[in-house]
């Protein structure tokens, strides 16, 4: 009886410090992926200020395009200084409770959330000239979170498992 109260506290603490790595890993990694996309956002931001400050929506749907190669934007828009859309690609609806604005990251939100939100103020000669904002999935990362736990929690299970004969001595 012991042996089984001492396997189980060994299993918790484990799995308690692990899963405290892991979240903070998680969040550092959803860190580093918002300052990736941020950066593309901003390379397309500096690409569409010439299309964009001119009212050329042709030219602004062209620039988005390119993004269709990147697989993870689910959608992209454009708009003017005044807010008016300009351009956009991707489809479908995205529910505001998926998304995750870019900076606003609550523990809470971590696991559950399937999107992130990044804008980037497009500029032309020092002036606004509107805003590119991307939907990306980021559902990915929440699958590999809970991939590490599993295979941690399956790890720390054999370990004490393997231990389990030497205990009972």
């Amino acid at each position: 009886r012991m042996t089984l109260i001492a396997a189980s506290t060994m299993f918790a603490c484990t799995m308690v410090t692990v899963g405290v790595f892991l979240v903070q890993n998680f969040k550092y990694s959803l860190v580093a992926e918002q300052a990736r996309l941020q950066s593309v956002a901003s390379i397309f931001g500096a690409v569409l200020s010439e299309p964009l400050s001119s009212n050329n929506q042709a030219a602004s749907r062209n620039v988005l395009r390119a993004l269709k190669d990147m697989p993870s934007i689910i959608q992209a828009s454009v708009h003017d200084k005044g807010g008016v859309l300009v351009a956009e690609m991707g489809g479908g609806a995205v529910l505001e409770s998926s998304v995750l604005r870019s900076g606003q990251f609550k523990m809470t939100d971590l696991l559950s959330i399937r999107t992130l939100e990044i804008s980037q103020t497009v500029v032309k000669g020092g002036a606004k000239a509107g805003m590119l904002t991307m939907v990306v999935d980021i559902s990915w990362m929440r699958g590999l979170f809970w991939t590490r736990l599993f295979f941690a929690a399956l790890f720390a299970a054999g370990a004490i498992a393997a231990a389990l004969p030497g205990m009972e001595g």
